[in-house]
């Protein structure tokens, strides 16, 4: 009989997960991916196990080292009971993991951390480029919608947020659709610069619509809604805080990363709110 494999040691843990399940929560494996590995418990809630490379993230388990998701399968079963998740043979000890917090504390940006996001865009290919696999009608969508929630969000205007968030969800192709992506970044900056309102109005409107879109966006937005958000955004408000251009820069192009188009997108919303 085969020995079991090594157990993989988990480096972090959401704080919106839980550490430590009394009772066993059911899981099962809804797709693999090179870095990330997505779970869905018996609420339908996603849980993701991602390599270090992909980082904390509103629902992510981080490992300790980069590996290979191999052992796992779509639909195959699991269980996180305690301080194990298991799937299959392969178990994942969080017994040592830190907890993350992943949400964004509200911190108004200074007019110099403003010019230095403005600079960095300007200089960024990526974010000029961040339309360039749609199509024209898709690109015009964006437009409209995106000209709709900047209506809203200046002039407190809750039937213009509603009317940009039903042209942006679900809009475009992919696993998170570059409306989404868009409505994500609006969603960092109401957070992060405590638009209180505007980020209630823009949390229920986006909640609400949230079963239009793909299962995997609809767990990224209903986190955003609430305030969470993955390390970059983070890294991107303390960068800002610090008002430093050079590291505002930095930390905006891992958001550009993100993706084909995700991160580029995602920017523009936060940009342009």
């Amino acid at each position: 009989m085969p020995a079991a494999p090594a157990p993989l040691d988990a480096r972090s843990i959401s704080l919106s997960l839980p550490a430590a399940p009394a009772h066993p929560l059911p899981l099962r494996v809804l797709s693999v991916h090179r870095r990330v590995l997505n779970l869905l418990d018996d609420a339908e809630r996603i849980i993701a196990v991602v390599t270090p490379e992909v980082g904390d993230g509103p629902f992510h388990i981080v490992l300790q080292q980069p590996t290979s998701f191999g052992f796992a399968r779509p639909d195959m079963a699991g269980q996180w009971l305690g301080q194990n998740l298991m799937l299959g043979d392969q178990r994942i000890d969080c017994l040592q993991a830190r907890r993350w917090n992943p949400a964004l504390a509200p911190a108004p940006l200074s007019p110099r951390a403003l010019s230095a996001l403005d600079a960095c865009a300007r200089a960024a290919e990526a974010f000029r480029n961040r339309w360039k696999s749609m199509d024209r009608a898709t690109v015009k969508r964006m437009q409209t919608g995106a000209a709709l929630i900047a209506e809203g969000v200046h002039q407190s205007d809750e039937r213009a947020l509603h009317q940009g968030v039903s042209l942006l969800m679900g809009l475009g192709p992919g696993l998170t659709p570059a409306g989404d992506d868009y409505l994500l970044g609006v969603l960092a900056r109401l957070h992060m610069d405590a638009a209180g309102p505007d980020a209630d109005a823009m949390a229920r409107l986006i909640t609400a619509a949230a079963a239009t879109t793909t299962r995997l966006s609809r767990a990224w937005l209903q986190h955003a809604a609430q305030g969470r958000f993955d390390a970059r955004w983070h890294g991107l408000q303390e960068a800002l805080l610090a008002a430093n251009e050079e590291d505002v820069c930095q930390a905006m192009q891992r958001i550009l990363n993100v993706g084909v188009s995700s991160g580029p997108v995602a920017l523009s919303g936060f940009l342009q709110t």
